[in-house]
């Protein structure tokens, strides 16, 4: 592909869920892929879409199987890390002269989210940590805490039956904590902390594009422009872009150096674009002030 394009690298997993699956796009002659991935701190699924070309006609077979499990890696030279996992929601095949184009919306957690029905009960004392820890091994995935979590102890007992989703809405109403699921992973943080101590550098020398944008207390954001988006919250804090780097992702620690400003934030949300070929290979990202 050539130094003007960075050595970037994409790869494209189509399989099963606990099972193996194709790894496509490496070699001579790598297939184009393009794709799209948002992320935010909510708790709704994550969604991505991808687009490949020229498909053979066994994976484009295996994309009509439900629930058919993707993963898509991206970055540069020999170091592709994953940047999305989840379901193929949909997928639809166009032809192009010679070509055919495959278009995949993929959903994260689409399968936990949807069919995950549990069944827990607790006598006496529990604390909100067993019930997280319940509720993540029955939805088959592992669970992060922020390093600040307070969990609360519960003396009457608890006991729910119901979709996972719902428990987890009704546990982190009980002690004031958020959760999202994030590549598979259900997380749980307090407030406006990050999920880890570990900072990453937003700056010129790192791959910061343009100059951040405000994002008004009002929960709007503008550019030079004056085209006016809708923020997810009406946290104060900036938009920035950067050249793709898989590390960074949704409740990473950030610290942003610009002339505008400098400081420590948390992502809150982020669009992650990019084109093996030509086009955009990028991030960009919402940050929100970590509060003390």
């Amino acid at each position: 592909m050539g130094e003007r394009f960075f050595g970037r690298q994409c790869r494209l997993v189509i399989g099963d869920f606990g099972g193996e699956g194709d790894e496509l796009g490496a070699g001579n002659v790598p297939l184009h892929i393009q794709f799209s991935v948002e992320k935010a701190d909510t708790e709704t699924s994550n969604n991505a879409k991808v687009t490949v070309w020229n498909l053979s006609a066994e994976h484009t077979a295996r994309l009509d199987e439900k629930d058919c499990a993707i993963v898509l890696k991206a970055g540069y030279g020999s170091h592709v890390p994953l940047i999305f996992a989840g379901a193929a929601a949909k997928a639809v095949s166009t032809k192009e002269g010679a070509d055919t184009r495959t278009e995949i919306e993929v959903v994260d957690s689409r399968v936990e989210m949807r069919d995950t029905y549990i069944s827990i009960s607790y006598n006496g004392d529990v604390s909100t940590e067993q019930l997280y820890r319940s509720i993540a091994a029955e939805m088959g995935c592992a669970v992060q805490f922020s390093p600040s979590v307070e969990f609360k102890a519960l003396p009457n007992g608890y006991s729910f039956i119901g979709r996972a989703r719902d428990a987890l809405k009704r546990v982190t109403r009980a002690d004031g904590m958020k959760w999202s699921m994030q590549n598979g992973i259900l997380q749980i943080w307090k407030g406006s902390e990050p999920m880890s101590d570990m900072v990453y550098e937003i700056s010129a020398q790192s791959g910061m594009i343009g100059s951040p944008k405000r994002v008004s207390s009002s929960g709007k954001s503008s550019d030079q422009k004056g085209t006016y988006t809708e923020s997810s919250t009406a946290d104060i804090g900036w938009e920035v872009s950067f050249l793709l780097n898989s590390a960074i992702t949704v409740n990473d620690y950030v610290h942003l150096s610009s002339r505008e400003v400098t400081g420590f934030f948390r992502v809150q949300k982020i669009l992650i674009e990019g084109d093996n070929t030509e086009g955009s290979w990028q991030c960009t990202a919402t940050l929100v002030e970590v509060k003390a």
